[in-house]
């Protein structure tokens, strides 16, 4: 596609040829997928490249998070007495094909450091509720 400082006509000529380009790219670039068609973006040719967003879309989630008190904010300077506090291990895990949460936090509580338990060993699991499956 042309940039801005390519062409040399009146203000709607331009905009025409910039249509008929549109246009153009999204016949070449249409494909059939199942039931649905895709087409890739008619990005400008003279653009500012984007920045990375992986941190905006983090902090939302943890905001989110929070506001529903599913996380506290913990201060690392308060005097907790003989309470331990743990960090758990985290890590965002996307799912951008999902409508609903195309990004959730996922705990890892098997993290540890060697020879000590992680969070999960020291996690009553109560009786065994379902049959071995080897068993079966």
């Amino acid at each position: 596609m042309m940039g801005p400082d390519e062409f040399t006509g009146s203000l709607e000529d331009e905009k025409l040829q910039m249509e008929r380009e549109t246009d153009q790219h999204f016949k070449k670039n249409v494909e059939k997928r199942g039931k649905s068609y895709n087409v890739k973006l008619a990005f400008e040719s003279q653009h500012e490249k984007l920045p990375g967003n992986y941190a905006i879309m983090v902090d939302a989630v943890f905001k989110e998070q929070l506001k529903k008190n599913i996380l506290e904010i913990v201060d690392p300077d308060e005097d907790t007495g003989d309470r331990l506090i743990h960090y758990n291990p985290h890590q965002p895990v996307l799912t951008p094909s999902k409508t609903t949460t195309k990004c959730r936090v996922v705990v890892d509580g098997s993290a540890h450091f060697k020879g000590k338990p992680s969070r999960n060993d020291q996690i009553n699991q109560g009786p065994r509720i379902l049959p071995d499956w080897v068993d079966l």
